[in-house]
């Protein structure tokens, strides 16, 4: 595919002109999408992991989403675009913060976008046992009918807890950028799982309705004053939260270092009776079972994962038996 930059220089159609054409939801095939589906008579949502190095454009790029798709969807339901901030606003916007992501998962509003942008820092694959993790997921899981769009931001998918890996139905990741334009480019895929294939999850381009498989998606600057907004809180949230975890002050409860208190495993109900053996256990199943969920996302059978998760049969047999694998929620 031939880049929007590279598009421009040989059709001498200026790079403003195309900027303009996504500006509005008209050409924007995603927002239309995403806004007829949650709008639609069959109580369907949309979860989008949205993935890309650092300074590559995601948050912007899910502000623009977010706020062309308000504007479809208040045109929609209002017959009035303006009516777009009753769908989005900076309200709808976790950004880094864990406790205001699940505040926002558990008082989703009906046809409501919302961003949650470097989720990975507060929904963290590797604390996927904690009981803030488990909270999220069960209202992730059941908050389907609220036919929301949410927007799942951060460098790398795998950095997300597998429960909402899983149930998100769209796959982003963001391809090339002219900052100085006000442009970039994403490539969207449709996330699917083969259940007759041990749970193999697979990533088509997306399809529209004429049957033209869309390579990429152009993305255009969001408008000046939400990115304001945004840039602002970005900033103070992140103070705040690098300020606490350097005064070891990260939310979580009771000492890290102490073996009554660990995160993710202390709430297990029997976690103070467990001898010493038994603890090591879990301890180094939580090391471990999210680099063989990590093998088994991308593509590779059971036996493929456990080797090169480095696990023995034995060893999962062992675990399988004592209730670790159904603690952690981890199954073939």
């Amino acid at each position: 595919m031939i880049s929007v930059q590279a598009c421009a220089q040989q059709s001498n159609f200026p790079v403003p002109e195309i900027t303009a054409k996504y500006t509005t939801p008209d050409n924007d095939y995603l927002a239309n999408r995403f806004a007829s589906t949650i709008t639609g008579p069959y109580k369907q949502d949309i979860a989008m992991v949205l993935q890309g190095p650092k300074g590559s454009g995601k948050s912007y790029a899910s502000l623009r989403i977010a706020y062309n798709t308000a504007r479809r969807v208040a045109e929609i339901r209002d017959g009035d675009w303006r009516e777009w901030p009753r769908y989005f606003s900076m309200e709808n916007v976790a950004i880094i913060d864990p406790d205001r992501a699940s505040s926002i998962i558990a008082h989703a509003k009906p046809y409501n976008i919302y961003i949650f942008d470097d989720i990975g820092v507060g929904w963290n694959s590797r604390t996927f046992a904690s009981k803030e993790n488990r909270d999220k997921n069960d209202i992730f899981q059941i908050n389907r009918v609220a036919q929301t769009i949410q927007i799942l931001s951060m460098p790398n998918q795998f950095l997300l807890d597998k429960v909402p890996r899983m149930l998100c139905n769209y796959l982003a990741e963001m391809d090339s950028n002219s900052f100085s334009k006000g442009l970039s480019t994403m490539k969207v895929f449709r996330a699917k799982t083969v259940f007759r294939l041990d749970n193999l999850r697979i990533n088509p381009h997306l399809v529209a309705d004429t049957g033209e498989k869309i390579v990429k998606h152009v993305i255009v600057r969001p408008p000046k004053f939400l990115a304001e907004q945004y840039d602002k809180i970005r900033q103070e949230t992140t103070q705040k939260i690098i300020a606490a975890r350097a005064q070891g002050r990260d939310g979580s409860c009771g000492d890290p270092s102490s073996d009554a208190y660990e995160e993710g495993l202390s709430d297990h109900p029997g976690w103070a009776r467990f001898h010493k053996k038994t603890k090591e256990m879990y301890r180094r199943a939580k090391q471990e079972l999210p680099h063989y969920e990590q093998y088994r996302l991308s593509g590779m059978s059971h036996k493929e994962a456990l080797k090169e998760a480095r696990i023995a049969k034995t060893t999962w047999k062992h675990w399988e038996g004592e209730g670790v694998l159904e603690w952690f929620g981890v199954s073939v």
